[in-house]
């Protein structure tokens, strides 16, 4: 049996323009161009693409534009491409329609569908000119499932048991989903648990979803989105695995997954301590400092995300954020700026307990917040009378 390759992405969300910038849009066409041509390069035999194609069910004319330019090499060069529906990919209204079925009725790509009929049972085989949820030639076999969420545990026993009753291929499940564990904060219902009664019957494991790489046992598989969509994002890798698969034996095989990162736009996340100023003054000559120091670093027209964490040495009506925008624009020529102030500052409490008269009570408040103020907490008392 003849040797083959493919190549599997996921979460390429096109048209989505984070922060309201187009240019967010054009980074997202770019990398999943970027992804494409390394399957032709490397003359691949299929290309898998496991959920999230869109980011929207909502899409601009540019955006499907854009989908079609990339996909035309692929079909120019003969390449198929298989894709299943992700969560930001379903239709108006549940409806099975959506802009992948027009993608497959145009000849860009095999949308696998699996719709589930009531009571819960899945029909893989095609039915009312839907191409169904296999893809399969003499070499490989490929099942792919759509974002099921938590019905996808009960759907895979029902994908065990039909890949049971089928000759052996080299087979791949190609599903929108993530596994539970891998990223803080995202509960999700698949568990490796649940993929186990598919091992014999499936080869590799093609999953979409969560926007980082991750990989388990040399069988299961998430390349993560091409583009980091958040400053959170930005740690985690994404690109592309490229697989090759050997037949070992007339129902064995070999494959070797190697990983390619797409180029994305940088992201930059600064934080500044502001406990350890005394003066508004003092913060911004060391951020402009810091900043200064991080553009050579990351060059131009980054995403930048500027945290200010601490308590306060002075007035929080000091803290000019605007002043900080500007240095950080001015040094970083970001094409995006986030200022987030998780500041903390200690207010006084307890004078509205006190039976004093107006002008002592005035005296005591103003008193309170000058003391907070390191610049004036050694003359706050004189301060307050004075004032």
């Amino acid at each position: 049996m003849s040797s083959f390759s493919f190549l599997h992405l996921a979460d390429t969300h096109l048209g989505y323009e984070q922060y309201g910038l187009r240019e967010r849009a054009q980074d997202l066409a770019r990398v999943f161009l970027q992804a494409v041509e390394v399957g032709l390069r490397e003359r691949v035999d299929l290309v898998l693409h496991a959920g999230d194609v869109f980011h929207s069910r909502s899409l601009e004319p540019l955006t499907l534009l854009q989908a079609t330019e990339i996909l035309e090499p692929l079909r120019k060069a003969g390449i198929p491409v298989a894709a299943v529906s992700g969560n930001h990919d379903r239709g108006w209204r549940g409806e099975a329609v959506n802009w992948l079925t027009f993608l497959h009725r145009r000849g860009y790509l095999t949308h696998l569908e699996a719709p589930i009929l009531p009571g819960g049972e899945l029909k893989l085989e095609p039915e009312g000119g839907s191409f169904g949820a296999v893809l399969e030639d003499e070499r490989f076999r490929v099942v792919g499932l759509p974002y099921l969420g938590a019905a996808l545990p009960k759907v895979l026993a029902q994908v065990a048991a039909w890949l049971g009753s089928q000759a052996r291929k080299y087979t791949v499940l190609l599903c929108h989903a993530g596994l539970d564990g891998e990223m803080p904060g995202f509960s999700q219902p698949l568990r490796k648990e649940h993929l186990e009664p598919l091992r014999g019957l499936v080869d590799y494991v093609a999953l979409g979803h969560l926007h980082k790489r991750y990989e388990h046992d040399g069988w299961i598989f998430n390349p993560g989105s091409l583009e980091a969509l958040g400053v959170d994002e930005a740690q985690y890798e994404g690109g592309a695995y490229l697989v090759r698969v050997e037949a070992s034996g007339s129902s064995s095989w070999h494959h070797t997954v190697s990983f390619h990162q797409t180029r994305r736009r940088p992201f930059l996340r600064l934080e500044l301590d502001v406990g350890r100023y005394r003066s508004p003054e003092e913060l911004e000559q060391e951020a402009c400092t810091l900043f200064s120091q991080r553009s050579r670093q990351v060059g131009r027209q980054a995403l930048v995300e500027v945290v200010l964490k601490g308590r306060l040495q002075f007035s929080p009506s000091a803290l000019q954020l605007n002043r900080l925008e500007e240095l950080a624009t001015q040094e970083l020529e970001p094409l995006k700026l986030l200022v987030r102030n998780l500041t903390t500052h200690p207010h006084g409490g307890g004078a509205g307990e006190l039976h004093l008269s107006r002008a002592a009570l005035e005296e005591h408040l103003l008193c309170e917040l000058l003391s907070a103020d390191a610049r004036y907490a050694p003359f706050a008392q004189l301060l307050a009378r004075t004032a």
